[in-house]
């Protein structure tokens, strides 16, 4: 479908160690795969020498703790984002099946029938988590009102926008609103989503994933947990679907 989003991320993530990778860092990276007991999981040199994640995994989430733990050893600029192309877990076929046949799906509006066109806006800002080891962002919520206000203001309708500040900013609530957008959007409509809440280190596709109000993190491991998070492949979807 003809569809125009635009997305506006206020993210905060910190990168570290510039020292190219060596057999050691691998030695280290397969001892913590073992500790976490991703028994069939691996790592290799890249042809740009960085490193890339091998082996078997049972789905995306041990994908995304096995690239953070890489990440952890190595740092984020040298572990090569993740594919389907050259990791292999269950299910990985059928998620590409998928977006292809919504694709496919999609039918060219004809302009004598084409309705005029409105504008939708997702708009999320979390400064507060419920999660005690997630810093706080003071005037991240500001930011989204302020945001949200000046949309109004530019005559967006008030029944097309969705706010969402602090408690308000779960994982339910965040994906409820994208499915409510996905059913109410038509062809040639506009949809702005704005987040104003901090970042996390890329994960195994290399995109930076969202905090919110419910997210959990994993300290020990570094890791947030995909549930409780926005991920990439949700707003790849929402975008593609």
């Amino acid at each position: 479908m003809n569809r125009t989003l635009i997305f506006l991320i206020a993210i905060a993530v910190s990168f570290s160690a510039w020292a190219a990778p060596s057999a050691d860092d691998i030695r280290v990276i397969k001892s913590r795969f073992a500790q976490e007991r991703l028994i069939n999981a691996s790592i290799e040199f890249a042809n740009d020498g960085r490193l890339k994640l091998a082996g078997q995994f049972r789905d995306r989430e041990e994908v995304q703790l096995a690239f953070s733990l890489a990440q952890q050893v190595a740092g984020v600029r040298w572990v090569a984002p993740t594919t389907p192309e050259n990791v292999r877990y269950p299910g990985t076929e059928r998620l590409k099946d998928d977006i292809l046949a919504a694709l496919r799906k999609g039918q060219k509006p004809t302009p004598a029938t084409t309705a005029p066109s409105e504008r939708y806006a997702l708009i999320v800002g979390v400064g507060r988590y419920a999660e005690s080891k997630i810093p706080p962002l003071p005037n991240a919520a500001n930011d989204a009102k302020a945001f949200a206000d000046f949309l109004e203001a530019s005559n967006l309708r008030s029944d097309n926008l969705i706010l969402l500040l602090e408690e308000q900013a779960t994982k339910h609530n965040v994906s409820q609103a994208m499915r409510d957008l996905r059913n109410r959007v038509k062809p040639n409509d506009t949809i702005v989503v704005y987040f104003s809440t901090h970042g996390w280190k890329p994960n195994d596709l290399g995109n930076v994933p969202i905090i919110l109000h419910d997210t959990r993190v994993d300290a020990k491991r570094a890791w947030v947990d995909p549930k409780t998070s926005l991920q990439d492949d949700e707003l790849k979807q929402f975008i593609e679907g």
